[in-house]
C-alpha cells in the first residue's frame, strides 16, 4: 500500500515509523499527527500505510537483529566483569582514558569517593527539596514496552 497522494511531510512519516517500531499504538500516532496539524483522515491513512509498508517490516527485522546484537554485547561485557577487578588509586586523566575508558575496562579506584563531601544524602535532599513534588516513572522493568507505555508508569512523589 502506498502513501496517500496528499502525504504528510517526511519528518512526520519518519516519526510515525520510528514510533511504530517501538510499539506505540496507531491511534496514539494518529492523535500526534493531528496535534501537529495533519487532518485526521490523512493522519489515519498515513499511519495505516506506514504500518503495512514493506519498509517497516524490514526495519522491524533489523531492529530485532540489533536487539539480539545488543544482548550479545551486554553478555560479553558481563562475562568480562566476572574477572577480578583491578583495585588501585586513581590514575592520571590520560591513563584513565587510554587504559580504562577507551577499552571499557572496569576497575575500582580506591581514593576518589572518600574525598567527596556528601551532598546528596537523603537527609540533605529532604532539607533542601522536601516540599518539592516530582513526577517519576516506576514499574518499567516488568513492561515489555516501557517507552511506549510511559504514561501508565507515571507517579507523583
Amino acid at each position: 500500500m502506498s502513501l496517500p497522494a496528499a502525504a504528510v511531510a517526511e519528518p512526520w512519516q519518519r516519526w510515525v515509523a520510528e514510533n511504530l517500531l517501538h510499539g506505540v499504538d496507531p491511534p496514539e500516532l494518529v492523535d500526534g499527527l493531528v496535534d501537529g496539524g495533519v487532518p485526521r483522515a490523512l493522519a489515519r491513512r498515513t499511519v495505516h500505510a506506514i504500518a503495512r509498508s514493506p519498509g517497516l517490516a524490514l526495519a522491524r527485522e533489523h531492529e530485532r537483529r540489533a536487539q539480539r546484537l545488543a544482548q550479545v554485547a551486554r553478555l560479553h561485557t558481563a562475562v568480562r566483569t566476572l574477572a577480578p577487578l583491578e583495585r588501585r588509586s586513581a590514575p592520571a586523566a590520560a591513563e584513565l582514558f587510554e587504559r580504562y575508558w577507551a577499552t571499557a575496562t572496569p576497575a575500582i579506584f580506591t581514593d576518589i569517593v572518600p574525598s567527596w563531601r556528601a551532598q546528596w544524602t537523603p537527609h540533605s535532599l529532604r532539607e533542601r527539596f522536601g516540599d518539592v513534588r516530582i513526577e517519576a516513572c516506576t514499574g518499567r522493568e516488568g513492561d515489555p514496552r516501557p517507552d511506549a507505555n510511559w504514561r501508565e508508569h507515571r507517579v507523583e512523589l
